[in-house]
């Protein structure tokens, strides 16, 4: 294809994208805006729920959908993160870590602005498959999906220089992302609109850090790789301060405005096989381990690269065929998976405080650090 009809077919490409996200925000916006259609999407959906949870539901399927949605949860984060060091470099690694840092921060603050409730909240006509306390919207399934999948998609693209087919592949993660969603209607776990105002939201952080403020997380590599970027810069101060938000919304509203008693007796009721019941304020807290999760990544790209002064992450060398990837990816999995080892040293009974440092910062810290500084250089000896 000649050079400037492949540069047109791009930028025809990128305007349809941006129609798109434009159609999304538009029903986003009147979802939101307009309470009947609001109430409509809850109420329609509410009936699509007990519908399948009566008629369709099957135990082996369940299993199997709940394994799906749980791709796009903490299982799909750590999937992304080893399929990221593995496959990117030290630059489009940070801007993921940047975008996934910022959106599960938002979306757990927000939920507990609007402490919006999940369907089996209040209602008993059907048991969700399984069951989670934090408030409901915007459902963090749908923005973490969203989110995170399609950051790591726009930076492999970019990185990989992949023209030709990058529709397709944008076409793919928003169905990755729909499906997704979908799974979450299917074990009754969030109600359309939850669902619509997550994926809006995530795809909304997503369009501004990766393509409105394009270049923001290149200047902050480029200055950490060069002293001019502190540790503690803006960007994180501003997480910190949101950390901070946080803890305070959940010791106020603890206190002072706790939910609903019928919420509460409402879970009980239709999660019987959960043996102990967590507030809904401390269940959006605990959650927030996740974006801490992403800070501790963040600090160990910083420390491998400041600390130790290794340069491995300037000589990332592309993996020469599809066979090569995989082998990186898998070594970047088992590696991973024996680094989040001391996650066990912290359960859901443990203070906070311990939960924290240890899920939340220690083990995203050393799964980076460590991957960086000794898996990678393995994986260039190898020559894969």
């Amino acid at each position: 294809m000649p050079k400037k009809a492949q540069t047109q077919n791009e930028v025809q490409q990128s305007k349809t994208l941006v129609y798109v996200s434009l159609i999304v925000i538009s029903i986003l916006t009147i979802v939101v805006c307009i309470p009947s259609v609001f109430e409509w999407f809850r109420l329609s959906s509410l009936d699509l729920i007990i519908l399948i949870r009566r008629d369709f539901a099957h135990e082996k399927i369940d299993k199997l959908v709940d394994m799906t949605s749980a791709l796009g949860d903490k299982y799909g984060v750590f999937l992304c993160l080893c399929l990221a060091v593995a496959l990117l470099d030290m630059n489009n690694y940070l801007s993921l870590i940047g975008v996934s840092t910022f959106g599960v921060a938002v979306n757990l603050l927000v939920k507990m602005m609007i402490r919006d409730e999940r369907p089996y909240f209040y209602s008993t006509d059907y048991q969700p498959v399984s069951c989670n306390f934090e408030y409901g919207s915007p459902s963090g399934h749908g923005q973490t999906v969203t989110t995170f999948h399609l950051s790591f998609l726009t930076v492999f693209i970019r990185q990989y220089g992949i023209k030709n087919r990058k529709f397709l592949l944008y076409v793919a993660g928003y169905a990755f992302c729909i499906f997704m969603c979908f799974t979450r209607i299917w074990v009754g776990l969030h109600t359309a609109e939850q669902l619509l105002l997550g994926f809006g939201l995530g795809m909304i952080i997503h369009i501004i850090f990766l393509h409105v403020l394009d270049g923001y997380f290149d200047k902050l590599y480029q200055g950490i790789e060069t002293g001019k970027t502190r540790l503690f810069n803006r960007f994180i101060i501003l997480h910190c301060i949101m950390a901070v938000a946080a803890i305070f919304m959940y010791d106020y509203i603890g206190k002072y405005d706790p939910a609903p008693e019928e919420w509460i007796n409402s879970v009980k009721r239709a999660c019987p096989h959960e043996k102990k019941f967590i507030s809904f304020e401390y269940s959006c807290l605990f959650k927030y381990l996740v974006a801490f999760g992403s800070m501790g990544a963040y600090f160990g790209c910083y420390f491998r690269r400041w600390v130790l002064k290794s340069k491995d992450g300037s000589k990332f060398k592309k993996p020469s065929s599809f066979f090569k990837a995989l082998i990186r990816i898998v070594i970047n999995i088992i590696a991973f998976a024996l680094l989040s080892l001391p996650a066990a040293l912290a359960s859901r009974k443990s203070p906070v405080p311990l939960q924290l440092l240890v899920k939340g910062f220690i083990v995203p810290f050393l799964t980076t650090a460590v991957s960086m500084l000794y898996i990678n250089p393995v994986i260039r000896m190898l020559n894969i």
